[in-house]
């Protein structure tokens, strides 16, 4: 089973992203604000999310969204604050 976790919640800097059991394609990850405004967008190759960061050091303080998916039928949302 695929999972994704996200760390340290809340975040000041560095939001450290670890996605496992993921094989198949490519991984998008998009974060949006309150708004749904996106405001990060990125693709990653399958595999390669393992403790990756983002640098979240030029978003406002608040509650964000980091959509997860890929081209088939995974789609994970979670939730995380900036401060």
């Amino acid at each position: 089973e695929i999972s994704v976790m996200l760390y340290p919640v809340p975040v000041s800097d560095e939001l450290y992203l670890l996605v496992t059991n993921f094989k198949e394609d490519d991984i998008t990850v998009v974060i949006r604000n309150i708004h749904g405004q996106s405001v990060y967008a990125q693709r990653y190759r399958a595999g390669s999310l393992n403790n990756s960061a983002i640098d979240t050091s030029g978003l406002r303080p608040g509650v964000y969204l980091l959509h997860v998916l890929d081209n088939n039928r995974f789609s994970k949302i979670l939730k995380f604050i900036k401060q």
